[in-house]
């Protein structure tokens, strides 16, 4: 129906965005990353500048070193989640574009005119929410039939009947009328 459609359309575009947002995030962790790369290389620097006067010793350079070596690897390894996330964003939208190629502008403008209070008034509008109202009356009339089993009942029913019966193989017979049945339904015993 249309109400599905505008809510498969509304889910796509969620997904969509919520991967675009989740590669800016990425690619922001990453200018981090790459910040405490140049600070790493800073101090290993002045550690070896250290060394050189005497003022350090060897397990100075060491652990400069490392932290320069676990910072160039976290870089690695980040630039492998943002691939990760493009290419989750390529396998929504479905497309043939290789991921490596996406580029993402991690400087995203918010909208000054966005208001909470339109919000309940455009809930009504949404389509998972009319299909969620409509699942509620759904229910509700399931209820209702359920509960109504508790009373009791009279029932009146007609029909027409036709029946065609094989006696031999060159007798057949045929019987057509109509019918008419009530039905009282009296529970015994009820759970409430």
């Amino acid at each position: 129906s249309e109400v599905e459609l505008v809510n498969g359309i509304q889910s796509l575009t969620a997904e969509v965005t919520m991967r675009y947002f989740e590669i800016a995030r990425q690619q922001k962790y990453l200018d981090i990353l790459q910040k405490t790369e140049e600070l790493a290389k800073q101090k290993l620097e002045i550690v070896q500048t250290r060394l050189d006067a005497g003022m350090a010793d060897g397990a100075d350079i060491l652990q400069a070193q490392t932290d320069l070596n676990s910072a160039v690897q976290s870089i690695k390894m980040q630039e492998l989640a943002i691939l990760n996330a493009k290419a989750d964003l390529v396998s929504v939208l479905n497309c043939s574009i290789d991921p490596a190629s996406l580029t993402v502008d991690t400087e995203i403008a918010v909208d000054e005119k966005f208001n909470v209070t339109g919000i309940p008034a455009m809930l009504k509008q949404n389509a998972a929410y009319i299909l969620a109202d409509r699942n509620i009356n759904v229910k509700n009339f399931q209820y209702a039939e359920t509960y109504s089993v508790r009373f009791q009942v009279l029932k009146a029913n007609t029909s027409l009947d036709y029946y065609q019966k094989n006696i031999l193989p060159d007798e057949m017979l045929f019987n057509f009328g109509p019918g008419a049945g009530i039905s009282l339904q009296v529970p015994i015993y009820n759970w409430n």
